[in-house]
């Protein structure tokens, strides 16, 4: 692009016959060839962005012009520092603007944003390279005047400033930068930049510069940008290009820009060709580019002074797409402006963050774990922040009668929140602030400091008003004062927008209050609370309120304290990483032993807690506190829970079948269920294989253990071929069962006997696997059996009883079969499998198969 003939490059450093004015003509020359170099690299670096070389940068003179007009007010000076901005304003789009590819990535930023993939399976060099660009475009409107005053080593191996001219880097640099900089900020914060600067001396007086014309100049000429020179036809043939990259090149390859001939004040954008349905993303792409210019052009209006305005006011079209679609063609379908919307957004969120995700049973619990899971991230994000690394912090939980009211109160000393939090992201229905983008700009190397939040979805908040009719937030962030507090207010539930204000806090002692004026079906605050079994024949029991609260909380690395109605605060939680925690009480509180009155289960905690041990997670934070369940027919005991964030996922009918204490899940739905553990699997053998090394060297283990471990070791998918046992029958007497440890089994099956393993209705017709059926009638069961059969008994249903065959040989799960078969080859033999179709009716009225399992041949 010829810049030189533009107007705006013209009426400043065009001019001809002044001395001052080729002077700096000739600085900003010299200033275009430095940088013509290093916007090389932001092509070289990211082939698929659209066109940010120099003659972009040249491009934006021709734009400029076209938007202010021919005869607009400005001076040399301005017009210096404007051409100095349009040059460094996309320059730091490059690794060698920031040291290098290595340098980038050693920042706290990249850092940050790795975070969030790093446990994906994305975690490869090409997510490597997105996280590169992600960054670099994050940084690099902050950036633009720091590269003025960094050295660069040039061909002559020497280090040189790309503005060379030393009077206007020391006098002008910074100035050039934050103008560069403010195109990418939000147009409000123009009013940042000073309205005038005056000249230096050795100018002319009147070359006064107005810094937020020169940005309201860029900003727009950068914005519409976007025509076929941006995405010339050349290159566009050259790259191999996907996802959003290409809809950005298609849709700018084919516009071309001019003024309406009939109105001076618009711009008028039309393609070159009509855009089929297959570049509808497109279309949409250069639509939004239309509307961005034209929000720009009007928001610059207010800002400009009335000499100062541009002549061109608005782009034709860009107030519909229906509109547009006549000047930006399309070709076999129709743009539309309908969007999908949500006619009641109250409605939706009453809907997806109250009863019909949550239900409708425990909903003071329900509230109460997300407000503490919100609580815990805030305080867990406070220990990552520089200089508070030792810091302990603390929840209270507090119920009070305030005159006809109850009011539910929820308060930590954790980060605390801004206004652009609380708005952007904790009233913000789904999005989550602690795996949003803001995150990193709030609390800069908080992800990459090994932060894990609980909080996932960003809808726990909103459950809140399931049981409140009025919500009041008091926040503020940990490092400023009582004075810089904030509320806000929703007097009314979800029904109106909330208040918000400013306020000074009480105390330093906090960051954060929530308080819920609850509904009148609420205001009976519950002091006892049932524990329920679902188990038949066994009764539900009463506990305080604080008890069932406590157990909630067992799994959190904060203290939690509890008070009502003017009661003082009870600690009812202590963090579960405290050096002096008493595990013995600990495991008492979770399984509400001393609300049981059963002296059995007493008796288990006390030959059983020393046995409880911490598990980890990949980044060494706490991951569970549990050992292998042992009890041989388990019962809702409350031994065990499973735990998400260290907040119980279930509080009733608890059992420790597979492992008393808590082991933490990784998040499996927005209702809060665990899904799978989140120690690493190698963490998990570890800690199995040590419980049964311990158990075995304690006492040694007999039968009725032995089958207890087999099937929490198969639950945790660790080999328990080592201690499995088969309970079995062999004739129709009922006292003839035994139990047989796997070798003295398959040593039967080398005798000639066959077991028979009767397998599930619901497996009937896959003949490759299925699970043992336990609803029986053993002893009609073994009126079947032939001489030289073996009934194998399952005694209680589990994951150990299922299978899977592949070509005759089982799948290794860790189950029943799979154990057995492996023990025949260490052994020197092979099992054979067959079916009996048909071969008895259950106990629900379903016809079972059997499975015929027996040695016909020695390995070679």
């Amino acid at each position: 692009m010829d810049y030189e003939n533009t107007s705006l490059w013209k009426s400043t450093l065009g001019k001809q016959g002044d001395k001052k004015v080729e002077n700096l003509r000739v600085s900003y020359n010299k200033f275009r060839e430095h940088m013509e170099g290093l916007l090389k690299e932001v092509a070289k670096d990211f082939p698929n962005l659209t066109d940010h070389s120099i003659d972009h940068v040249d491009y934006l003179w021709k734009i400029a012009s076209l938007i202010t007009g021919d005869n607009y007010p400005i001076n040399p000076l301005e017009g210096y520092i404007l051409g100095c901005s349009f040059l460094i304003h996309d320059a730091v789009l490059s690794y060698k603007a920031f040291g290098g590819k290595e340098a980038l990535r050693d920042r706290i930023e990249w850092k940050d944003c790795y975070e969030d993939i790093r446990d994906t399976q994305y975690d490869i060099e090409d997510w490597k390279q997105k996280i590169d660009f992600k960054v670099i475009r994050q940084l690099h409107a902050n950036n633009c005047g720091e590269i003025l005053f960094r050295q660069f080593v040039g061909m002559d191996g020497n280090s040189h400033y790309l503005l060379s001219d030393d009077e206007m880097r020391e006098h002008y640099g910074q100035l050039i930068g934050d103008i560069a900089s403010s195109h990418h900020w939000e147009t409000e914060r123009l009013s940042e930049l000073s309205s005038q600067v005056n000249a230096l001396a050795s100018f002319p007086a009147d070359w006064t510069i107005h810094p937020r014309k020169l940005a309201c100049i860029l900003r727009c000429a950068d914005a519409a940008a976007i025509d076929s020179g941006r995405a010339p036809d050349y290159l566009f043939r050259l790259l191999h290009l996907n996802d959003v990259s290409r809809d950005h090149w298609v849709s700018q390859n084919r516009l071309g820009l001019a003024l309406d001939d009939e109105d001076k004040s618009k711009l008028v954008i039309t393609s070159t060709h009509a855009f089929e349905e297959k570049d509808y993303a497109a279309w949409n792409v250069a639509y939004d580019a239309v509307k961005v210019i034209d929000e720009e052009l009007e928001k610059c209006q207010y800002i400009l002074s009335e000499h100062e305005q541009f002549q061109v006011k608005s782009v034709a079209g860009a107030k519909s797409k229906k509109a547009l679609s006549s000047l930006i063609k399309t070709s076999g379908w129709m743009p539309s402006d309908v969007k999908v919307h949500i006619s009641d957004v109250s409605h939706l969120i009453k809907t997806l963050g109250g009863r019909e995700l949550y239900g409708k049973e425990d909903l003071q619990f329900i509230v109460l774990r997300e407000l503490i899971q919100n609580a815990r991230d805030a305080i867990k994000a406070r220990r990552h922040r520089p200089g508070e690394e030792e810091f302990v912090g603390k929840i209270n939980v507090n119920v009070e009668k305030r005159g006809d009211n109850v009011v539910l109160f929820v308060t930590d000393d954790g980060v605390g929140m801004s206004l652009d939090t609380i708005s952007h992201s904790l009233l913000n229905f789904g999005s989550s602030f602690w795996h949003d983008d803001s995150v990193n700009i709030e609390f800069p190397g908080l992800k990459a400091s090994g932060f894990k939040s609980a909080g996932q979805f960003g809808i726990g908040f909103f459950s809140v008003f399931m049981i409140a009719e009025s919500v009041v937030i008091e926040t503020r962030k940990y490092t400023e004062g009582v004075k810089d507090a904030h509320l806000v207010k929703f007097p009314s539930g979800l029904t109106l927008a909330p208040i918000f204000a400013n306020c000074t806090s009480t105390s330093t002692l906090y960051s954060t209050v929530v308080s819920l004026t609850l509904k009148d079906e609420y205001k009976i605050w519950p002091s006892e609370y049932v524990a329920r079994r679902n188990k038949i024949g066994e009764t539900s029991f009463n506990v305080p309120f604080s008890a069932m609260l406590g157990t909630l909380v067992a799994g959190l690395d904060v203290d939690v304290y509890y008070q009502e109605f003017g009661s003082g605060p009870l600690k009812i939680h202590q963090r579960i990483d405290a050096k002096e925690l008493d595990k013995r009480a600990w495991l008492r509180q979770l399984s509400l032993a001393d609300y049981q009155h059963d002296k059995e289960l007493d008796t288990f905690i006390e030959n059983n807690y020393q046995r409880l041990q911490f598990l980890h997670d990949e980044h060494q934070g706490i991951a569970g506190l549990a050992a292998i369940g042992t009890r041989f027919a388990p019962k809702d005991d409350f031994l065990g829970g499973t735990t998400v964030g260290g907040l119980l996922t279930g509080l009733h009918s608890r059992t420790g079948e597979y492992w008393i204490g808590i082991i933490e899940h990784t998040l499996g739905g927005a209702k809060r269920g665990g899904d799978v553990v989140k120690a690493p699997a190698n963490e998990i053998e570890a800690w199995v294989n040590k419980q049964v090394e311990e158990l075995n060297a304690k006492t040694s283990l007999d039968i009725f253990t032995r089958f207890r471990l087999q099937l929490a070791m198969q639950h945790f998918n660790v080999d328990p071929i080592n201690i499995a046992v088969a309970f079995c029958a062999y004739d129709t007497n009922p006292k003839h069962n035994t139990v047989y440890p796997l070798d003295k089994l398959v040593g039967q099956l080398i005798q000639g006997k066959k077991l028979i393993f009767v397998d599930s209705h619901f497996s009937a017709n896959d003949e490759n696997g299925g699970h043992g059926d336990v609803y029986l009638d053993f002893g009609q069961v073994r009126g079947l059996l032939n001489a030289d059969e073996i009934l194998y008994l399952p005694i209680m249903n589990s994951g150990f009883l299922s299978f899977k065959l592949k070509d005759g040989v089982p799948e290794n799960n860790c189950g029943f079969i799979d154990c057995l078969y492996r023990k025949a080859e260490l052994m020197g033999y092979k099992i054979c499998f067959s079916f009996i179709k048909d071969y008895v009716r259950n106990n629900l009225g379903m016809i079972d198969r059997a499975i015929v399992m027996e040695v016909k041949e020695i390995r070679e």
